[in-house]
């Protein structure tokens, strides 16, 4: 697997700061565990990270945090992971999806597009979804009100930005405008998340967005 597109700078510093909704950090992760390179400029993230950290002024921790931290340790540590249910998942993924990607139940979205939601431990954690899409389907044209990931796990897609094939990760903002078209060849299953509404540029993506969770 060769991999083009990797996340952004500041999108590994604010993961390793811990910033990122629990949507995009999934999909992060599923990057990380796929990308060898991405792994290594994560580690330096989370150096920089623990230097600035150890740069701060010290303070003692509250009564409440200094509880909470001798309680855990008197529990020790947790069970082991158990086994990963989805054999073709990589495992930031397989802990939010219990089965193969081949018998996901997709849900039909529009023409060419279906989708599978996935549930997250927190309502503000932003959405997670999969997404499948038919060899040159085009998605609306749209813009970002905050973050939007897409892995992609099979297939491939371009937009104006380049080709993302398996591996890939697109990392959009406010600042990039696109409209998404799976390539032809195979259907494109991608991982996406957001942690704020899209903008659409047409009248009938905007009007129905309510609707879809978009």
């Amino acid at each position: 697997m060769t991999i083009r597109h990797h996340p952004a700078d500041p999108t590994l510093v604010a993961s390793a700061a811990g910033t990122l909704g629990e949507g995009l950090s999934v999909v992060l992760a599923t990057h990380l565990a796929l990308c060898g390179h991405c792994r290594e400029r994560m580690r330096a993230a989370e150096a920089l990270g623990g230097a600035l950290f150890e740069a701060l002024p010290a303070a003692p921790p509250s009564a409440a945090r200094r509880d909470a931290i001798l309680a855990r340790l008197d529990r020790g540590p947790g069970a082991a992971p158990g086994p990963v249910a989805a054999r073709d998942v990589p495992r930031p993924l397989a802990d939010y999806l219990d089965r193969d990607l081949a018998a996901v139940p997709w849900r039909g979205l529009a023409r060419g597009v279906r989708h599978y939601p996935l549930s997250l431990s927190r309502p503000a954690g932003g959405t997670l979804r999969l997404f499948r899409i038919a060899p040159g389907t085009a998605l609306p044209r749209h813009t970002h009100a905050g973050q939007e990931f897409t892995l992609v796990l099979d297939g491939a897609f371009h937009d104006e930005t380049g080709e993302y094939r398996s591996g890939d990760l697109a990392d959009m903002d406010a600042t990039h405008d696109h409209r998404p078209i799976a390539d032809e060849g195979g259907d494109c299953v991608c991982l996406v998340a957001t942690d704020a509404p899209l903008r659409f540029h047409g009248l009938v993506p905007r009007l129905v967005q309510p609707f879809l969770g978009l």
